[in-house]
């Protein structure tokens, strides 16, 4: 498959995070560009947190390009650096999708929680009526825990270490959802139906697993927002252990038609 040539009309879409090497976003939007002979491109800024500020000043100047995606740990402080955002983004706090407009506005919407939805909805699975355990509240987790309460799941256990996160993402579930049972812990006598890691945990060789599996004894989904290894020390016991695991590619690239249609689709090459 050929690229399409880069150009002075050619449109730049950037990624945003620290570390970068774990994305997959690029990879996956480039093909679809490339296929569909669009002249745009995404590049990737592997940009440190006291940066951040100047980066979205220099995107507002940035005028051949249509914003950019965002990924750890930059998601809650570039909600802080935008001009305007969803409701969805708002409740969650975080974005992971910004839109630069024509007069350098910055517009954001958060679609990780979206995106594990539909991934999961690829293999079958919906979180409706079932005790999901989400280990992770940050931009990911907050963005999952809200979708799945969205989504009519009965019970939602919350295991996060920052305790002032945990706080205040429950509260937040709580007041937009009062109907989904919300916990801070594990509640021994109630069974998971669905485990998700949404934690950096699983990005580092010697990370610890986020979650001990030989506490589950029935057969569940397993889930992790880790993209790079492709399968995580955390998935690979998992399915050994005989469950059904997904991985975090699948909930990245469930986004890419969202994150189209979100930005505006550049023309196409002659």
């Amino acid at each position: 498959m050929s690229s399409v040539p880069i150009t002075g009309s050619t449109k730049f879409y950037a990624l945003i995070g620290h570390p970068v090497k774990q994305v997959r976003t690029p990879t996956v939007l480039n093909a679809y560009l490339t296929e569909h002979s669009i002249d745009a491109v995404m590049v990737t800024f592997d940009l440190l947190p006291e940066n951040l500020q100047d980066f979205f000043n220099m995107l507002r100047g940035w005028q051949n390009c249509l914003g950019c995606c965002v990924t750890i740990p930059h998601k809650v402080k570039s909600f802080e650096c935008i001009d305007s955002a969803t409701e969805r983004a708002q409740r969650i706090g975080a974005v992971n999708i910004i839109k630069r407009d024509s007069k350098g506005l910055l517009h954001g919407d958060m679609m990780d929680g979206l995106g594990f939805l539909a991934a999961l909805e690829k293999i079958g699975v919906t979180v409706k009526n079932k005790n999901v355990v989400l280990v992770g509240g940050g931009g990911a987790g907050s963005a999952i825990a809200d979708s799945v309460a969205e989504a009519g799941a009965k019970q939602l256990s919350l295991l996060e270490i920052d305790t002032n996160r945990q706080t205040t993402l429950m509260s937040n579930l709580q007041k937009t959802y009062p109907g989904i049972r919300i916990y801070d812990r594990l509640i021994p006598d109630h069974s998971i139906d669905i485990l998700i890691n949404a934690s950096p945990l699983g990005m580092k060789i010697n990370d610890p697993l986020p979650f001990p599996l030989e506490k589950i004894k029935d057969k569940i989904i397993v889930a992790d927002v880790v993209t790079k290894p492709d399968i995580t020390s955390f998935l690979k016991n998992a399915s050994k252990a005989g469950h059904l695991i997904q991985r975090g590619r699948e909930m990245a690239e469930a986004q890419m038609s969202m994150f189209v249609d979100f930005m505006g689709t550049p023309k196409k090459t002659n």
